[in-house]
């Protein structure tokens, strides 16, 4: 009887032991791929962030011919990695262009939380010790700050980041801020 219980679960501590090496060869072998995510990712979250402090106003699917003209004159042309556009990250089609900072704001907020559950399952936490990222003259951006833009992630980043942190894909310290991010929320 004891044999049937411990292969099962010799078998088990197999698997989970060898997804480490396979999410950090695939970070090694796709690294730039991961960065330029990462590094869009940052750039939106500070370009929608920055409009959205300084115009609280707008209103959620009005319309600003302001924020239009930003979009295309300063976010989509200052995007600093060429391999990724602005509008096929955030999902527009073709001409097509947010309402307004808010929705902007939103729509970078959930597409964020998308890439950052997708990279988890891929690649691994993203930390600042694995994989660096500057933008906007701040060196090193966290993850975690996706975090705190929406809760639209949580129940998946739940699941997975106790795990990334037993593995040693984050710190203590990034984990303690993702968790604050979440219980804020309740």
């Amino acid at each position: 009887m004891i044999k049937y219980i411990f292969f099962p679960l010799a078998f088990l501590c197999c698997i989970a032991g060898f997804a480490q090496p396979v999410k950090d060869s695939l970070l090694a072998k796709d690294y730039k791929l991961v960065e330029d995510r990462l590094t869009v990712m940052h750039y939106l979250d500070h370009m929608a962030t920055t409009y959205y402090d300084k115009h609280p106003e707008a209103k959620k699917g009005a319309k600003d011919s302001n924020f239009i003209n930003y979009y295309n004159g300063v976010i989509v042309s200052g995007n600093p990695v060429v391999s990724i556009t602005v509008p096929e990250y955030l999902g527009y089609a073709n001409n097509e262009v947010p309402l307004n900072g808010t929705d902007f704001f939103e729509r970078v907020a959930e597409k964020n939380i998308q890439s950052l559950v997708s990279i988890i399952e891929t690649y691994g936490y993203p930390s600042a010790s694995r994989v660096k990222v500057n933008v906007a003259a701040k060196k090193n951006m966290m993850a975690s700050i996706f975090v705190s833009r929406t809760d639209k992630g949580d129940d998946k980043l739940k699941k997975l980041i106790k795990p990334e942190l037993k593995m040693g894909n984050m710190s203590d310290n990034e984990y303690e801020n993702l968790k604050f991010f979440m219980s804020k929320r309740n």
